[in-house]
């Protein structure tokens, strides 16, 4: 009877009620979550949210126990959920990290590799295409002053440069997943 009479007061927003319930189980139920394994942090936080979301959805929580049983019932869930979320970040960290240190391995073979089709497939550009993109990605110039250097138009520059990195796309088709992987830079690998 008194948990029905409680749980009236709480819905009608008594707040002197909350604090009499707050009050009677805040340590009890931190010290609850520590035999389970928390910390002693992590005990008081799992609590506090308990208690916050008590308050607020107060009008929608229909309790068919007491409320010591669904306050000790709620703490023990929050406390396994915390565990099951701990336990999957660790295997997500764990996997990232294996994962990096294993293309940290291989990194040097991979781009040794990768800068020898870069090469290939620029030597295999025509001499004017290789010329602009050279110009452009070896010594940094504009199209314009590649224009001005090669007495062409701005246009035939752009018209060359789009080829020949439509060309270097084609060659370097099969390594693009593992220039995505690997993070690398193809322009610090053009030069």
């Amino acid at each position: 009877m008194e948990d029905c009479l409680l749980m009236e007061q709480l819905k009608n927003g008594a707040e002197a009620a909350f604090d009499q319930l707050f009050r009677a189980y805040y340590a009890r139920l931190c010290r609850y979550a520590c035999m389970l394994g928390c910390t002693a942090e992590d005990a008081e936080e799992i609590v506090q949210d308990l208690f916050a979301r008590f308050w607020t959805q107060r009008n929608q929580t229909d309790i068919t126990i007491s409320i010591k049983s669904y306050l000790f019932t709620a703490t023990r869930n929050a406390v396994f959920n915390l565990f099951e979320h701990r336990k999957v970040q660790q295997k997500y960290a764990g996997e990232v990290q294996y994962s990096q240190s294993e293309l940290h391995d291989v990194n040097p073979l991979l781009v040794a590799e990768l800068q020898e089709r870069i090469q290939f497939a620029i030597n295999s550009l025509s001499e004017g295409r290789r010329q602009v993109f050279q110009l452009s990605r070896n010594q940094g110039l504009s199209y314009q002053e590649i224009a001005d250097k090669l007495n062409i138009s701005v246009k035939t520059v752009e018209n060359q440069m789009g080829h020949a990195l439509k060309h270097l796309r084609e060659e370097l088709k099969d390594y693009l997943p593992i220039i995505i992987i690997m993070g690398i830079n193809l322009f610090e690998v053009f030069k």
